[in-house]
């Protein structure tokens, strides 16, 4: 088995070249690697300028569960403020900036980070 340094390089070169990543996982896992070594050598090759086609790649991050659970609790809060039989509205508006709050998250955010690794 190769060294993480040598195993990083060989996967860096591999995918320089248009290996494709799942054929390189799937390689690599057969050799004996753990997934933990696997996906350090796949997402945390080192980004130079020199070579603009390595890059640091992560993983994408997407975390449905909070994002549905947030969005009903704002649906909710909208309920509340919007129908005149419940008498306390403040719970729906503390419920509806939560909601709001996710949807900011969810979809401004990932924006303004994409702005920034322009500049």
């Amino acid at each position: 088995m190769k060294t993480q340094e040598e195993l990083l390089l060989s996967a860096k070169k591999k995918l320089k070249n248009g290996y494709p990543e799942g054929e390189l996982i799937n390689d690599l896992l057969q050799e004996g690697y753990s997934n933990e070594q696997i996906q350090k050598a796949i997402y945390d090759l080192p980004a130079t300028e020199a070579d603009p086609t390595t890059r640091n790649r992560t993983p994408p991050v997407h975390h449905p569960l909070w994002f549905v659970f947030t969005s009903a609790l704002g649906i909710v809060g909208l309920a509340f403020v919007s129908v005149s039989i419940f008498i306390n509205r403040t719970i729906g508006y503390m419920l509806l900036a939560i909601g709001l709050t996710g949807l900011l998250v969810r979809f401004i955010l990932p924006l303004i980070n994409k702005e920034k690794k322009k500049q």
